[in-house]
């Protein structure tokens, strides 16, 4: 189980997993990069053969998250 902030079901909410397109806007802190991560995730799931790629600005939060 995963659980989510308020700012974070927002957007899950609005549609983030859905098939449409959408921009996502929130505020800093607010858990844009983990919301940003579920929506991948719901993708690739299904689609394991699939690539995606993932720009951000590369700000010290670039440097806080390193996976292994």
């Amino acid at each position: 189980m995963i659980s989510v902030w308020k700012s974070q079901k927002k957007a899950l909410d609005g549609g983030l997993l859905g098939k449409n397109s959408l921009v996502l806007s929130m505020p800093t802190s607010s858990g844009k990069t983990r919301t940003v991560e579920l929506a991948i995730y719901e993708v690739l799931k299904d689609n394991p053969d699939k690539l995606c790629v993932y720009r951000r600005d590369c700000s010290e939060n670039c440097q806080k998250r390193r996976y292994l």
